[in-house]
């Protein structure tokens, strides 16, 4: 290659821009790049923030609507609740207005008188009452019934154990039938075809033997002469003196 030929001689298709130049181009247009993206960056930031905030504010308008509504209906319960208390009441005052006509009434059927007062205030009147006076007791009067007990007063305490009030009675049956004497002995009879005899202070009779050990707890043959097994047989026979229908003698 010939050395004298210049530099656009040796480089026909050179073009027209050094690569400094270059260079310099480029980096202009690196910065002119991050400069709008920056600023892209930089406008978006308040519009992010302008959208959580707005979001935030419709959370809490929501919030507080949730809140209304639920006041709302715990008001509407409130109202509810008074109301069936106040139906409560007037069915109860409906029910004591009904009570007390009822109890009015029957006080002036009884003769009693009653007023209410505007206040409702209730005053009774109790009817007057004529005293009359008790007749008058007639001369004399009864008598009380007197028994011959002579004889068997011995055995008064013993009779009253078993027949109580009516021992006079008792007494005087006893008086009649043995005298007092424990071991009487009345007259012979015939009973199922052989010879007895009543016996004791009541004459208690031999077909009474099986009642008689059953109330007593004692055989016939020997507690019939017992006095208080005899007693308390006569006491059950004549039901405590009240039905002397099994003696031939009555009290007197």
């Amino acid at each position: 290659m010939n050395d004298d030929m210049t530099t656009d001689e040796r480089n026909p298709m050179r073009l027209p821009f050094r690569t400094t130049e270059i260079a310099a181009l480029l980096l202009v247009a690196v910065v002119l790049a991050g400069t709008f993206m920056l600023g892209g960056t930089i406008a978006r930031r308040p519009l992010l923030a302008d959208l959580a905030s707005a979001n935030a504010t419709a959370a809490e308008a929501q919030d507080m609507a949730a809140e209304a509504v639920t006041a709302a209906q715990k008001a509407q319960d409130e109202v509810t609740g008074l109301s069936v208390r106040i139906e409560d009441a007037e069915a109860q005052a409906a029910l004591s207005d009904d009570t007390l006509g009822n109890i009015i009434e029957k006080l002036d059927a009884l003769g009693f008188k009653t007023t209410v007062s505007d206040e409702g205030t209730v005053t009774i009147t109790a009817p007057k009452v004529t005293p009359q006076k008790a007749p008058a007791k007639k001369s004399g009067g009864v008598k009380a019934t007197s028994y011959n007990t002579g004889g068997v007063e011995q055995w008064r305490s013993l009779t009253q154990k078993y027949f109580g009030a009516n021992v006079n009675a008792a007494l005087s049956v006893m008086r009649q039938e043995s005298g007092g004497d424990p071991r009487a002995s009345g007259p012979a009879i015939t009973y199922n075809g052989r010879t007895v005899h009543c016996l004791g202070l009541f004459q208690i009779h031999p077909c009474h033997a099986a009642k008689f050990l059953e109330v007593t707890k004692q055989p016939y043959s020997t507690g019939v002469f017992n006095p208080e097994a005899n007693i308390r047989f006569a006491a059950y026979m004549s039901a405590k003196g009240t039905n002397w229908s099994a003696w031939s003698v009555k009290p007197n």
